[in-house]
């Protein structure tokens, strides 16, 4: 039940998605956010464009989740770099909250930790059923090759 209830939490997050693309663009134009702040906010958008990822997109969930993770992450950042103010003006003209930008931030987190868990588990019983069959036809080839000498 609490996995679904996520879920849907995440189907929100994902609905604000053009909201937090408005918002990036606007802080990527004003001029009190640092130049610093700017190159984090390009690099996320380069990070989504780039072939390369830390978690690859075929990967299903946690690889779209840790690219709006990092973009997300980005924004936050330009947002606490510049006055009060003009962070509040962005993010209504976005549409958004700081503490909606805060939940999407934590239940991505949340996300990738539950799914990167469930991910590292399959992957641990494919690697030990393949060990299995492995040592299984290790076996069948030295009795093989003992019954023959």
């Amino acid at each position: 039940m609490a996995a679904k209830k996520n879920y849907m939490e995440l189907g929100k997050t994902l609905v604000r998605l053009p909201n937090y693309t408005k918002l990036l663009y606007n802080l990527l134009k004003e001029p009190e956010v640092p130049k610093l702040s700017k190159a984090y906010l390009g690099a996320s958008v380069a990070y989504l464009t780039a072939p390369v990822d830390l978690i690859p997109g075929i990967i299903p969930v946690i690889g779209q989740l840790d690219d709006l993770l990092i973009v997300l992450s980005a924004i936050e950042k330009a947002l606490l770099s510049c006055t009060r103010e003009t962070a509040a003006r962005h993010l209504n003209e976005a549409s958004l909250t700081i503490e909606e930008l805060e939940q999407d931030l934590l239940l991505i987190k949340s996300a990738l930790r539950a799914s990167g868990k469930t991910f590292v588990r399959a992957t641990s019983r494919m690697a030990a059923g393949g060990l299995k069959l492995a040592g299984k036809a290790a076996l069948k080839t030295v009795k093989h090759l003992l019954k023959t000498k």
